[in-house]
């Protein structure tokens, strides 16, 4: 079932549930439009740029972003964010993953910490090669992947 876009709730989510990828703190929401269903927040992310991000029903999209320090490598991490500019994504999780490198790293050893790989998964309820029942654990094991795939979706979103 998808759920609902509820401005006030998806705004309130990302001020407390993304400090593990992002720079813990930093996210100040400064428009919350109930009437247009419309938010805009910034955020920085640990590569040290700062992001002016509109929340819409559909989607999320950079509007500005600004570098905080002068280091090595923030011209390239400055060019990935520029190139997503103005490009709406349908959740915060595929935007930053897109744009940040250190919250991509973050996200997926927390998912990690949540749940066993799928490959662990799929390992553990194997049969052996020969067995007869090893075209039916196949199925069960793909409609146990992907309801444990979902399971994390829906916790991420």
């Amino acid at each position: 079932m998808p759920s609902v876009f509820t401005l006030d709730k998806t705004l309130d989510d990302i001020c407390t549930e993304y400090d593990y990828g992002i720079v813990s703190g930093s996210v100040t929401v400064f428009i919350r439009d109930s009437v247009e269903n419309y938010g805009r927040f910034e955020l920085t992310i640990l590569e040290g740029i700062l992001l002016i991000i509109d929340a819409f029903e559909d989607g999320f999209m950079i509007t500005q972003c600004t570098p905080l320090f002068d280091t090595p490598t923030i011209s390239d991490s400055l060019k990935l964010v520029q190139d997503q500019l103005e490009k709406k994504y349908d959740t915060l999780n595929k935007l930053l993953l897109t744009i940040s490198p250190h919250f991509s790293q973050r996200y997926w050893d927390k998912i990690q910490t949540i749940t066993p790989t799928l490959t662990d998964l799929y390992d553990s309820t194997m049969p052996a090669m020969g067995s007869p029942s090893l075209q039916l654990q196949q199925q069960s094991t793909s409609s146990s992947t992907e309801n444990t795939e979902n399971d994390i979706f829906e916790w991420l979103n």
